[in-house]
């Protein structure tokens, strides 16, 4: 097997519009579950907001972010157009 990167055991923090959330996994964790969404092409909005060395970190990160955008149920879709989600 080839060896991408030897960041696999940091962890990614993603968030969705669509969902409202935010989600921690690792790196690895997060290239299987988009290869696996690339094979049976499924379509998702999460997108990395950050990479981080340790789950704690990640968890802060997580936080702080909740507390700067307490308000996401505005927001663009791919197209521009402004959606409200309530």
């Amino acid at each position: 097997m080839i060896q991408m990167f030897p960041f696999k055991n940091y962890y990614v923090v993603e968030f969705s519009l669509s969902q409202r959330c935010f989600h921690k996994h690792t790196v690895e964790a997060m290239l299987e579950t988009n290869k696996f969404n690339m094979m049976k092409r499924k379509q998702t909005d999460y997108s990395t907001i950050g990479i981080f060395q340790t789950s704690e970190l990640a968890d802060e990160f997580i936080l702080l972010t909740k507390e700067l955008i307490k308000d996401y149920s505005m927001y663009k879709n791919a197209e521009g157009e402004i959606l409200v989600n309530r």
